[in-house]
């Protein structure tokens, strides 16, 4: 499934023999390749399911099993000396219709000799290109499969913009084909005048990209406040992208984007020292956390009278929420009645 190994190119030069019967013939290794293939994960994964269909149930699933995924060959020229050529390092790719990359035909998308680069922090390889006004990015990272025990790759293509507005700056790479999900968020970086915005959390909720800064003690390593960056984006108009319909319809480029900050006070559990709850100054609750689970809030009602807060989630359930004059919190779900008429109740209950 995943197959490594060295090339050898040879060029030979056939002189025959001497008057004596001594070979004249040489050879010369002019080049040498180290040349490492590999799967998709996914379908690595699919024959590893396959095969134990057909093992336990008698099922045979693999003899109609492809490759719709595609394959990935990274490719390291050696000079005559044996070193590797790091430079000149390139990547053979095709990408399937499992992937969203086959044309309208069927035809995978193929890309030869391409110079690629790898991420350090992450050790992700990518390619970058241009097209039609706009970056893209191809992402390949790699896992092994635990069954296996080979290699496979994970793929992601993205768009990538940089978006400009009131002292703000946004890389953004839009999710567009891969094992993502496309018209999501892959990746984001925001900058405040000179200064990267380091998020300490990064949440992709709703629509929206919310960067979250938390301030903490030096000595207990508790929060004591945070700040919300939220992030809304809106896409050019379909008009404005051109093309057929099915296309103005796809993931459109971003055209703008608007940042709302909330200042946030920081309320830890009554009952837990590591369990807090944000709520900003204007009194908005954007997450709940319920045990090990951040749950996102779709409405904060707050009664100034009583001081306390009812936050409702996008499940329909309620919570109250409570603040001590310990500034701990309380989170308490609001039950609704409900009454259940019986047949015999209906009917006087005589027997």
């Amino acid at each position: 499934i995943t197959l490594a190994n060295y090339r050898f190119y040879i060029r030979v030069d056939y002189r025959g023999e001497d008057a004596e019967g001594n070979s004249l013939n040489t050879y010369v290794v002019y080049k040498m390749e180290l040349v490492r293939s590999y799967n998709a994960y996914n379908y690595i994964n699919a024959f590893y399911y396959a095969y134990m269909y057909y093992y336990y149930f008698g099922v045979d699933s693999l003899s109609s099993l492809t490759n719709e995924y595609g394959t990935l060959t990274l490719v390291v020229p050696y000079n005559e000396e044996g070193v590797a050529l790091e430079e000149e390092k390139y990547v053979n790719v095709t990408l399937g219709s499992a992937y969203g990359m086959a044309d309208e035909d069927g035809n995978p998308y193929k890309l030869e000799h391409a110079q690629y680069l790898v991420e350090e922090d992450t050790g992700f390889l990518y390619i970058d290109y241009e097209e039609d006004g706009y970056e893209y990015r191809m992402y390949f990272g790699m896992a092994q499969h635990s069954a296996f025990k080979s290699y496979g790759f994970y793929f992601a293509k993205v768009r990538r913009q940089t978006l400009v507005i009131d002292g703000y700056t946004l890389l953004v790479e839009r999710s567009l084909a891969g094992d993502v999900t496309v018209g999501g968020y892959f990746r984001t970086e925001l900058t405040k005048g000179e200064a990267v915005v380091e998020a300490t959390s990064t949440y992709n909720v709703d629509g929206k990209v919310y960067y979250v800064v938390r301030e903490t003690e030096d000595e207990t390593e508790k929060v004591t406040a945070s700040t919300y960056y939220v992030l809304t984006m809106t896409e050019v108009d379909a008009e404005q992208v051109g093309g057929e319909e099915e296309e103005r319809q796809s993931v459109r480029p971003l055209a703008t984007f608007e940042v709302k900050v909330m200042n946030m006070n920081v309320f830890y559990s009554a009952e837990s020292e590591t369990l807090y709850i944000e709520i900003s100054t204007e009194n908005e609750i954007t997450f709940l956390p319920i045990g090990s689970y951040l749950y996102l809030v779709k409405t904060t009602e707050y009664d100034s009278e009583t001081g306390k807060y009812t936050v409702e989630l996008y499940s329909g359930e309620k919570y109250e929420i409570t603040i001590d004059e310990d500034n701990k919190f309380t989170a308490t779900q609001i039950l609704e009645e409900t009454t259940e008429e019986t047949e015999e109740g209906e009917e006087g209950g005589e027997n």
